[in-house]
């Protein structure tokens, strides 16, 4: 009895060993799948981020009072907060000569657009050069994975989730 009790010494450790190796293999099978889902995830956060406060600035615009006095409104002291967009970040101005807040994208995120950098809205909500526009969000070298904000001419803003 006592020599089969020797001939088992370091099974378990083999067995652990076993366990661990069929973890990591399964692990190393989901984790494609999960940097996508996480990937994705960051991208909707960014998009929903930057379309909120595209919105909260449209109703800063709406609720103020902007002297123009004959002036054009870029050249009075009172002009209407706006956001600009850039390839990594996009600015927040509540006075358009002053430097605002800045947000940077998560890494590995960009930002482009067809017609727009600079939104700025009047007080009925419309865009102030009343232009149309879209801002896409991609990961780097990724363009499969792809989110648009869409601004129209009357100021109404969407979300594609699509590609």
């Amino acid at each position: 009895m006592r020599n089969a009790r020797l001939d088992q010494k370091g099974v378990l450790l083999f067995r652990c060993c076993i366990a661990f190796f069929l973890l990591f293999l399964l692990s190393a099978a989901a984790m494609p799948k999960f940097m996508i889902f996480w990937r994705n995830a960051m991208l909707d956060y960014e998009v929903q981020r930057l379309a909120a406060d595209i919105r909260w600035i449209q109703e800063m615009t709406r609720t103020a009072v902007y002297y123009n006095d004959g002036m054009p409104l870029e050249d009075t002291l009172d002009s209407p907060p706006e956001i600009r967009v850039q390839e990594t970040y996009y600015e927040i101005r509540y006075f358009p000569k002053e430097p605002g807040e800045r947000h940077y994208f998560r890494k590995g995120i960009t930002a482009y657009s067809s017609t727009l950098y600079r939104l700025r809205f009047m007080q009925d909500g419309y865009l102030l050069d009343r232009t149309m526009g879209t801002f896409y969000l991609t990961w780097k070298g990724m363009n499969q994975m792809r989110r648009k904000i869409v601004i129209d001419a009357i100021g109404r803003i969407r979300v594609d989730r699509s590609s």
